[in-house]
């Protein structure tokens, strides 16, 4: 509102009821005389308005900046801001050299004319165009006078005076005062604004407003006043105020009038300034628009990630991809993406149905949002990563399956797939790994036994985790396990393997000896207090399959599909993941019974879903530093010594998922604890659950000398790999004693090789063996190792300087002389290797008579030479022929089976009657079959 003017009633009611500026602006003689007319306009600009003395007479004398009662000129202005500038400038004037000696004395008042307060004056410069100055704080819709006169003179002075609004600074002026925007159309003004700093992008354009942003999504912002801005603008991207800039653009190309447009990747949550700036200080008005859109990769067709096969659109232009953490990926349905890098970091990931991601380098694959797989992944031994501060899932197919995940937080991760499906390690760093009542399974196998890696302190799981542990195929015996879970009963050992002795149990009177009434439980615990002077006397079975496992409690169990031998198979238990935040206790007690062989024994289990490191296993003052495990292929128990580093058997010190193992007390002191830290990345799949490396199909052969102590190894490995060079293979490393024998063989492309992985052998072939000694002398090859191979396969030595040939098995040697200064090449030895041969022989009829034709059948596989002696000088390479003996006798049938070195031969007696003489042998057949009640043929 206008403050009143005290200018008299006629006035006011005057100037109450007409439009500003419905005249043009003149000067009044005296303050009292202001009227409509006399109001001076107020603008951003200078708008010069004429303010002449001519015809004025005296009518003040305000003092100050030379002023004197002589003739003046009045005005008025209403003040639209908190700052105002009233300038005047000299025009004209009358009298002798006026135009070099004009000048005029300004004032600018508040208050009312009959009671006027002075704000400022200025005395002006000499001259035609000089001027003077007042800036003055105003009060918005307060009324101000201006009064002009010429120094020291009533002669004419001619001029203009200008009233210009001094902006205020915007509210987001400076960064701390930034103004909270979300996605949308943002008005601004920059006049009056402040500042300096400066962007990398443009020039003076310290003229600055700010806004703050949080993207409502993750992908692309994009921040524009393209064509909606009266000035040239500049926008700059700040990760905080005052902090780094992270983009900045001025001009955009195809932006009308200079103005600004910018694309920067956006992250859901994370907040951005944005500076709206002007170019060499300009300023304006505008309006700032703020988008974010979701950046997503569609495949277009198979091929490697890095080829040109993505749009941005389900059905676009094939191109080249951009990975980044703002950027999500789906594989569409029939497309089969190859992932040839090393990193890939992604929002989300999905592979839709019908399509496949294969992870075919192990890639380490980061993901921001979500997991969702309709199709197929193909994880390898990738390593997958959720990461930020957004709420994750895992979603899709019946089962998800990962080689190492992670959940690095800190947002939570829920899952929503029916299964996950871990063949390596379980990361949780930060976060809460929801199962969400779905099913996550750490994967054991042949190879492997998938783990839960340290947990710490940030993260947790909730829900359950099932646990495999593999057993391989071998022996039947038994097998000291434990749960690392918690709650699991042992009837969730039954589910898995025959169970005997004990109720609920498969078979619960199973007695030993038979019909002694005395319980032979197939699980068992160990009781270290019982007083028993055998060691067998602790052992004690389980009240029913309801009783709990408890955690760090060790058992026995007997486990195998047959009596002497087992097929492999996998134990698993269900619940909640048992996680040592704090240590958890190992059962470990030592009691005096008397009898110093058995007492202190614990069979203890561990409670950790991971292998163990045994040396950071805390032991009590009291317990001994070693420990020992039964293994089922010996028979025996293995040990362990952590003092020394040495151990029998497969021991390497670390202590395998799932397992029991003993620990022996010497006295009291045996509190025994382990915690997170223990845990250790070791997946061995088997041993020492049935003797995994024992069961390989491997044939190692050593060379050695009574010259020295030194020896070398060569491998062969017949089930993993193939005949060329590939993964499975281990190269030779020559670096060695200058002393020392070494012994290698090589793939068919020409590689050296420690360890000759060739794959199945399905057809005989040689490889070449190579020596070269340090010292001349006598040297011996032995095979160390040659079990398992041999079930598939037969091997001859062939020494190609001296011509002997050595049929090979496991403890079979051959010895030669070599020389220092023989070269390595052409090669010592040949290797020769035939599959084992299969056969069934039947012959039928077993007693034929003469002339009767009899059907001879070898029963080999396809492919197998046979040859066939009848007996008669009758030969035959047919797998099954027909023939008939021309004459009664008795012909030795001779079946070679095979070649060499696998050549096998099967003999048999063929009786061949005449006619009469077998009726009667026929005869007595039957009649001793009948006899017996059956008839047998």
């Amino acid at each position: 509102m206008k403050r009143s003017l005290l200018l008299g009633s006629l006035f006011l009611t005057v100037f109450a009821t007409l439009p500003v500026f419905l005249y043009a602006q003149v000067p009044a003689n005296t303050c009292g005389a202001l009227g409509p007319a006399n109001e001076y306009p107020v603008a951003f600009t200078c708008t010069p308005v004429a303010m002449n003395t001519n015809g004025m007479s005296p009518s003040i004398n305000p003092g100050g900046c030379g002023a004197g009662n002589n003739d003046d000129a009045w005005a008025y202005f209403v003040a639209t801001t908190t700052q105002t500038q009233v300038t005047y400038t000299n025009t004209g004037c009358s009298g002798f050299l006026c135009g070099l000696f004009v000048s005029s004395v300004l004032h600018v008042f508040d208050g009312s004319c009959g009671s006027l307060v002075q704000l400022g004056c200025d005395l002006g410069g000499f001259g035609i165009g000089s001027q003077g100055t007042v800036n003055v704080m105003t009060t918005p819709g307060n009324t101000y006078f201006v009064r002009v006169q010429r120094w020291l003179s009533d002669a004419n002075l001619a001029g203009d005076l200008c009233i210009t609004a001094i902006a205020d600074p915007p509210v987001n002026d400076d960064c701390v005062d930034a103004t909270v925007i979300s996605e949308g159309v943002h008005p601004f003004v920059t006049a009056g604004a402040t500042g300096v700093l400066t962007a990398s992008c443009s020039v003076g354009d310290t003229k600055d407003v700010w806004f703050v942003y949080t993207p409502s999504c993750t992908g692309e912002m994009t921040v524009t006043t393209c064509g909606d801005a009266d000035f040239d603008t500049a926008l700059s991207l700040l990760d905080a105020c005052s902090g780094v800039e992270l983009a900045c653009q001025d001009d955009a190309p195809g932006c009308a009038g200079f103005t600004s447009q910018l694309v920067y990747p956006a992250y859901a949550g994370q907040t951005y300034w944005i500076r709206v700036s002007g170019y060499q200080g300009e300023s304006g008005s505008g309006n700032l628009t703020v988008s974010c859109d979701p950046v997503v990769w569609y495949s277009q067709g198979s091929g490697s990630a890095w080829q040109p096969i993505w749009a941005r659109t389900p059905a676009g232009v094939p191109g080249y991809a951009t990975f980044a953490p703002n950027a999500s990926v789906v594989v569409q349905a029939g497309h089969t993406v190859q992932m040839d890098i090393s990193t890939m970091h992604l929002k989300d990931f999905t592979v839709e149905p019908g399509g496949v991601f294969d992870a075919i380098v192990g890639i380490d694959l980061y993901v921001e949002g979500d997991w969702t797989i309709g199709g197929t992944y193909l994880p390898r031994t990738s390593y997958v990563q959720f990461r930020g501060g957004q709420a994750h899932s895992i979603a899709g197919a019946a089962t998800c399956s990962f080689y190492d995940l992670e959940l690095a937080g800190p947002g939570d991760l829920i899952v929503q797939a029916d299964s996950v499906h871990v063949f390596g390690s379980l990361y949780l760093t930060d976060g809460d790994f929801n199962a969400n009542g779905k099913e996550v399974v750490l994967r054991s196998g042949p190879a492997a036994t998938a783990r839960l890696g340290p947990v710490e302190p940030s993260a947790s799981y909730t829900g359950n985790l099932r646990i495999q542990r593999y057993i391989p195929a071998g022996i039947t015996n038994w097998r000291l396990l434990s749960s690392p879970v918690g709650g699991a009963t042992v009837n969730q050992w039954k589910q898995d393997f025959f169970t005997a002795g004990f109720p609920g149990s498969h078979y619960p009177p199973f007695y030993s000896p038979p019909g002694s009434g005395i319980l032979w439980p197939s699980i068992r615990c160990y009781n270290e207090p019982d007083p028993g002077a055998d060691q067998q006397d602790g052992f004690i079975g389980p009240s029913g399959v309801g009783e709990v496992i408890l955690a760090g409690r060790g058992y026995a169990a007997w486990c195998g599909d047959n009596l002497n031998t087992t097929t492999s198979f996998v134990i698993d238990v269900k619940g909640p993941p048992n996680i040592a935040a704090s240590p958890l206790a190992l059962p470990v007690s030592y009691t005096d019974t008397g009898s110093p062989l058995v007492d202190g024994w614990n069979l203890v289990g561990n409670p950790l879903p991971s292998a163990l490191d045994f040396s950071d296993v805390l032991l009590g003052p009291d317990v001994e530093p070693v420990f020992w495990v039964f293994d089922p292929v010996s028979g025996n128990s293995i040990f362990w010594n952590e003092s020394s580093g040495i151990g029998s058997g497969q021991m390497n010190g670390n202590i395998r998922s799932s397992q029991g193992f003993w620990l022996h007390a010497t006295g009291p002191n045996t509190s025994t604890t382990v915690d997170e830290s223990a845990k250790i990345n070791d997946p061995n799949g088997g041993a020492p659950f049935g003797g995994l490396s024992m069961m390989q199909p491997i044939l190692r052969l050593k060379i050695a000398s009574g010259l020295n102590q030194f020896s070398d190894e060569a491998l062969f490995h017949f089930g993993a790999g193939d005949p060329t060079y590939d993964p499975a293979d281990v190269q030779k490393f020559f670096f060695s004693h200058a002393e020392a024998p070494q012994l290698w063989s090589r793939s068919i492309d020409s590689v050296d090789l420690a360890l000759n992985a060739w794959g199945s052998v399905d057809q005989s072939f040689q490889l070449p063996l190579f020596v070269k000694a340090g010292v001349s002398g006598s040297y011996t090859v032995e095979v160390t190792e040659a079990v398992t191979a041999m079930s598939q396969a037969c091997f001859e030595l062939e020494d190609l300087l001296t011509g002997a040939r050595v049929e090979l098995e496991e403890g079979v040697s051959h010895s030669f002389q070599l020389a220092s200064s023989t070269a390595a090449e052409p090669p010592r030895f040949m290797l020769h290797v035939a599959p084992r041969p299969e056969f069934l022989v039947s012959v039928s009829p077993m007693f034929p008579i003469v002339g009767e034709p009899i059907l001879f059948s070898s029963g080999v596989m396809p492919g197998t030479p046979v040859v066939w002696d009848l007996g008669d000088g009758t030969i035959s390479m047919d797998p099954q022929i027909q023939h008939s003996y021309a004459m009664p006798g008795n012909y030795t049938v001779v079946l070679t089976v095979g070649e060499e070195p696998c050549e096998l031969q099967y003999q048999e007696v063929i009786e061949v009657s005449s006619a009469t003489s077998r009726e009667e042998s026929r005869k007595e057949e039957l009649r001793a079959c009948y006899q017996e009640g059956a008839l047998m043929l």
